[in-house]
């Protein structure tokens, strides 16, 4: 269950009861303060997810509140509420110190409340992305891509992995729509079709899954064709700035939220930051959309139902780094994530964690869809890792594995370097 609680800071009597009714309301736990001390006290005991205070009140003023909160958690969501009195100048100033949002008083309660929840969404997505650097930091991920690979080359069973390989090659064949699916009407109709005057009469039901079947072996006949074409030649790239490329990342997500009702998911996007205009990188629009719906998809069908996709776009010392983030479901193997051993093995032609086949997705389950992106990714120069990470952001629960996907992409040369 998510931390739903809001502290609330307001010197004003009534105001701060209308503030927690319209709250409560809407399915929130308000703790109400009238002093910015001891609210400040009861944040140090228990964070809160999100904080809503007063700007102009007589014992601890807003502005101070803010400062002390930010000192504790700089990723502290705050909203501000002021009055119409209040200054456009202070209002901006209060905002340069990375609050949230504000509010003006009186409040409009529909308008509090959805505020407020696109605040927890923030908070949790905030709270996760901390506990996952700090878990990457943990397992030592900025260690030179070589020498795991190199690690696990050594330690690999040459024989277990082929066989494993070969073992979902012949599945994927065998089972679900596309060419499995063929041979076996195929065999029906050639012991069931009646010859008449030269033709063959064929039950209309099956040849409409004859039909159904050819265009899901297209669509795997496509992805080949793709995986030849990306490696046979460079990308064109196109320089985009870091908030362009935050766009296009919520567009290619659009895309795919269909797929998302399918286990009543969705897909979050952290906020954009300002720093976002600053750098820039290069891309090549339709493959990269491409690889970022293979992706999602990919998250959205091994996610457990009712949970998030979490993505979040970040600069790096040497490029943009686009991370997705899911909670895995355990499959029938017994297997929740991807194993330590397997991390560099699923981009891999053909591999494949799971044996299930999710034809509600759309997607052919062949074990080539992390491998066309990776082949994408390296033709925009940039790099993809794969791995379970620990979360720990929620202290009201126990520690939950997730699976991380980061796409890095180097930054656009400046013109005249």
């Amino acid at each position: 269950m998510s931390d739903n609680r809001v502290l609330v800071v307001e010197d004003e009597e009534i105001t701060g009861e209308l503030l927690r009714k319209m709250l409560a309301s809407g399915g929130f736990q308000v703790y109400l303060y009238q002093d910015g001390a001891e609210a400040l006290k009861a944040y140090r005991a228990n964070p809160f997810p999100v904080v809503i205070t007063d700007l102009e009140m007589p014992a601890m003023s807003g502005d101070s509140v803010i400062e002390a909160i930010k000192e504790i958690n700089e990723d502290q969501v705050i909203i501000v509420v002021t009055s119409y009195g209040d200054s456009a100048t202070t209002i901006i100033n209060i905002m340069k110190k990375n609050v949230y949002d504000y509010i003006l008083k009186p409040a409009e309660p529909n308008e509090l409340v959805a505020t407020v929840k696109r605040a927890l969404e923030t908070a949790e997505l905030r709270k996760m992305k901390s506990g996952i650097e700090n878990e990457r930091v943990i397992k030592l991920q900025n260690q030179l891509d070589w020498f795991k690979w190199n690690e696990n080359i050594i330690a690999r069973n040459y024989d277990r992995v082929d066989l494993s390989l070969f073992t979902s090659l012949h599945e994927s064949f065998n089972q679900g729509a596309g060419f499995g699916s063929l041979l076996t009407l195929i065999s029906l109709i050639s012991a069931s079709a009646k010859k008449d005057n030269g033709h063959y009469i064929i039950d209309e039901q099956m040849f409409n899954l004859i039909a159904q079947n050819a265009r899901v072996a297209e669509s795997i006949l496509g992805i080949f064709s793709d995986l030849v074409v990306i490696m046979s030649r460079d990308f064109e790239l196109e320089t985009i700035s870091a908030m362009e490329l935050y766009s296009f990342i919520q567009m290619a997500a659009d895309e795919v939220s269909r797929f998302a009702q399918i286990k009543k998911m969705k897909i979050s996007l952290n906020d954009p930051k300002p720093g976002y205009r600053n750098v820039s990188v290069g891309i090549e629009p339709d493959n990269l959309k491409k690889a970022l719906c293979e992706i999602f998809i990919n998250a959205l069908k091994f996610s457990k139902p009712s949970t998030s996709v979490m993505v979040f776009l970040d600069t790096r010392s040497d490029g943009l780094e686009i991370s997705v983030v899911n909670s895995p479901e355990t499959m029938k193997e017994g297997v929740t994530g991807i194993p330590f051993e397997y991390e560099n093995l699923v981009i891999e032609p053909f591999f494949r964690m799971a044996k299930i086949v999710f034809e509600e997705f759309e997607t052919s389950d062949y074990g080539l869809g992390l491998t066309l992106v990776e082949k994408i990714v390296r033709k925009h120069g940039g790099k993809i890792t794969i791995s379970n990470v620990l979360d720990s952001s929620n202290i009201a629960r126990a520690s939950e594995t997730k699976v991380s996907v980061s796409v890095l992409l180097p930054y656009a040369e400046k013109e005249g370097k």
